[in-house]
């Protein structure tokens, strides 16, 4: 009588089995093996289904023949749920934005003209105005200054300068007329500039800091608005998939109340539509698994599974990886590894801050490039669930592995064993191996076969 394998397909979240119990057991229906990863290894006759449960857990157990039908049906029931998903998602992030933006941005702006009013107090004068004229438009060592005077003009800057000093001296003895016995501290000129004038400075340059602008931008170059639309967009990001780069926040007190809301359901939804990708990149390994099973039958299947998922991650790599730090590097001029420690660093959600996307006053960013971090952010959180998952997984089987070792088999399981012994020992798949191919060799009813999709 043939005993064919019956597959496991695991429907919990968390598989964290180590042994399984056969329930309604029968004659005919005998428990083979039990991996670390949750999965069980049955032999019945005919087509009779069984079930197995485990701790925390349920498996359902059906023949071969049906295993690449579920699998098609599961693909196609997690690509609707995807494509139900991603424009929910979208909506969402550009209600958020959009409410961030009308919340956040006059506070922005009354920051920025508190920058852009201090730099002209001391750079858009009556003196830096006549200098202009003496600005070289072809000097050799220009580079990027707005203005280069040539040494042949000093002498002539010279007087200005001087002209402007002691025009600023003027203006404070005019001040002081009524008291002309002492004058304060902090009014006096110093670099041209008074102590409270320069505490101002600091201020505005710590202000500027804590707000997302350079403080050196002017009204004409200038860090890209943080709570234009564009700049609200990618925070609402921030904000549900938890990066959080530490140098953005809410200031007044509606956004705050509002990114509380934003986020107690955003951040659910985004967990879950993660997931959901995740799961669809685990099922492609999956179905190559099977396409591969199906036309190398005599293939072990376990390590053509693992071959899948390892050529998975190294495309993910290249996707979300390698190809996306060339383009920040080239868009945001950084070096090669500053753009691959960001990568990591978003993308695990650690999310320091120390570098973000669309800060240089010297570029103007497109609305393709946002699109394009959006696509890689989205697709690059769902890979790295994924190789988290995978990790995980790992982990448990080496941890189940050594539980299993350290412990003495119980009598249950001994008598499993000689029950199983009983058991005629007929092969699956045909008597042929992968000729001179070291990976992969011929099974048996005995062998521990995964089709899971978890």
């Amino acid at each position: 009588m043939h005993y064919p394998v019956l597959q496991v397909y695991t429907l919990a979240l968390a598989m964290n089995a180590t042994v399984c119990q056969c329930l309604n057991a029968s004659a005919t229906c005998r428990l083979v093996s039990a991996s670390s990863d949750g999965y069980c290894n049955i032999s019945c006759s005919g087509n009779e289904r069984q079930k197995c449960g485990g701790p925390s857990h349920m498996s359902v157990y059906r023949t071969e023949i049906e295993a690449a039908a579920w699998n098609k049906v599961f693909f196609k029931m997690s690509s609707k749920t995807i494509l139900i998903l991603l424009p929910i998602f979208v909506a969402y992030l550009l209600i958020g934005g959009g409410v961030f933006h009308v919340l956040e941005s006059a506070e922005e702006i009354k920051v920025r003209d508190r920058v852009f009013g201090l730099q002209k107090t001391f750079l858009g004068g009556d003196l830096v105005d006549c200098l202009q004229p003496f600005c070289a438009e072809d000097a050799e060592d220009k580079h990027d200054t707005d203005c280069c005077v040539l040494k042949s003009n000093l002498t002539t800057v010279q007087g200005f300068m001087i002209s402007y000093l002691q025009e600023t001296l003027n203006n404070l003895t005019r001040m002081h007329a009524e008291n002309s016995n002492c004058i304060e501290m902090e009014e006096l000129p110093v670099l041209i500039i008074k102590p409270n004038e320069l505490k101002d400075i600091v201020d505005v340059v710590g202000l500027s800091i804590d707000r997302g602008l350079d403080p050196r931008s002017t009204e004409g170059r200038s860090t890209p608005l943080t709570w234009g639309f564009k700049g609200a967009f990618g925070f609402s990001i921030t904000v549900v998939t938890t990066i959080g780069y530490g140098k953005l926040a809410p200031v007044t007190v509606g956004g705050r109340v509002f990114c509380v809301l934003y986020a107690l359901f955003g951040i659910p939804l985004t967990s879950f539509l993660l997931c959901k990708i995740s799961k669809a990149l685990l099922n492609l390994s999956c179905r190559a698994t099977e396409r591969v099973c199906r036309a190398r039958p005599q293939w072990n299947r376990e390590r053509v599974q693992k071959a899948a998922q390892a050529c998975l991650l190294v495309l993910g790599l290249v996707l979300f990886f390698a190809l996306p730090t060339i383009t920040v590097c080239t868009t945001e001029q950084w070096t090669y590894w500053e753009a691959l420690y960001f990568m990591f660093i978003s993308l695990s959600t650690i999310g320091f801050g120390d570098y973000d996307l669309g800060k240089n006053r010297e570029i103007n960013y497109s609305v393709a490039y946002y699109a394009v971090m959006f696509v890689w952010l989205l697709g690059g959180l769902a890979y790295f669930v994924l190789v988290f998952d995978l990790g995980t997984r790992w982990l448990e089987s080496i941890g189940g592995k050594v539980n299993v070792g350290s412990e003495e088999a119980s009598p249950n399981e001994v008598d499993g064993e000689k029950e199983m012994k009983k058991l005629p020992s007929v092969e699956t798949v045909p008597k042929r191996r992968a000729a001179g191919h070291p990976l992969f060799h011929r099974q048996s009813v005995g062998t521990h076969v995964q089709h899971g999709v978890s």
